[in-house]
């Protein structure tokens, strides 16, 4: 409670004060509804459970059921009393993964990074209080598992990743002052609009479909302006997504009509070396 009280009234007090009225002033959610949105969650079967998937499969396999048998090696009547050291770990570590945002693609369930210090304590307790006498074959089993389980990940991890750095490595490879990108069939392209490591520079990339019929029409009237669509993504295995936005038919009827609508090309090889290279050495 503390911490809200920090947060939500302090700060934005202390900043009012310190920078004096904000000039552009947004309706925003208050407290109650923020907590009360992270109730709501528990209302979605499925969140909850596909969160702890990703949490257990990112970390060592036996660290989540252990801790589940730490919570239960509890004594109760501790507990109560406010003598079980181990009650504020368990309540911090079901509070983290029941509540926590969904983090939507991605891997390992980021927002509950903060509680696997927690969980490994609580595993401990487990493992100490259940585990057979000189038994470490359950152990054994669990870390190669973890093994196995670690190296199927970092490539899976890798085959997805791979199309959309590939399609950075094009995007920053462009000649051009302004790169826009128009996502539509392709899965989180979205995402390609950012700066060369999280530096917005040249060239500057954009969304497409955030913009108006006369931010394009400035755009390409005072820079060189390159596409980059699902004709560059789809080749670098970018996977299909089957979504439309009839605006950004206008949008690329108009540019086309401008003659503002050249892709992102890869760069010219600079010697007849490179071109072989590039060629693989066809001749």
């Amino acid at each position: 409670m503390a911490i809200v009280i920090v947060w939500a009234k302090l700060w934005p007090e202390f900043l009012l004060h310190a920078l004096g009225a904000p000039a552009d002033v947004r309706p925003s959610a208050g407290v109650a509804d923020k907590v009360g949105s992270l109730f709501q969650r528990l209302g979605d079967r499925w969140q909850p459970l596909v969160n702890l998937s990703r949490y257990i499969a990112w970390n060592d396999i036996l660290m989540v059921p252990l801790a589940v048998l730490g919570m239960a090696a509890m004594r109760w009547r501790s507990m109560i009393r406010g003598q079980e050291i181990a009650l504020p770990l368990a309540l911090g570590c079901l509070a983290g993964c029941m509540l926590a945002l969904a983090q939507g693609y991605g891997w390992g369930f980021r927002y509950a990074h903060g509680f696997i210090g927690p969980f490994c304590l609580l595993a401990g307790l487990g493992w100490a209080r259940f585990r057979p006498q000189d038994a470490l074959r359950p152990l054994l089993i669990g870390l190669c598992i973890t093994a196995l389980g670690s190296i199927f990940l970092v490539w899976r991890t890798h085959a997805f990743v791979a199309p959309y750095a590939a399609s950075h490595r094009l995007i920053d490879s462009s000649q051009a002052d302004v790169v826009l990108i128009d996502p539509r069939g392709g899965l989180y392209v979205t995402d390609l609009v950012r700066g060369r490591n999280g530096v917005p520079g040249k060239p500057m990339v954009m969304n497409l479909g955030m913009l108006t019929l006369d931010q394009v029409d400035e755009l390409c009237k005072s820079y060189v302006v390159e596409l980059f669509d699902r004709a560059e993504f789809r080749p670098l295995g970018v996977p299909l997504a089957r979504w439309n936005l009839s605006r950004m038919d206008t949008l690329r009827a108009h540019m086309k009509e401008a003659g503002c609508d050249k892709p992102v090309q890869p760069p010219l090889p600079e010697t007849f070396e490179d071109a072989l290279n590039a060629a693989g050495n066809a001749m």
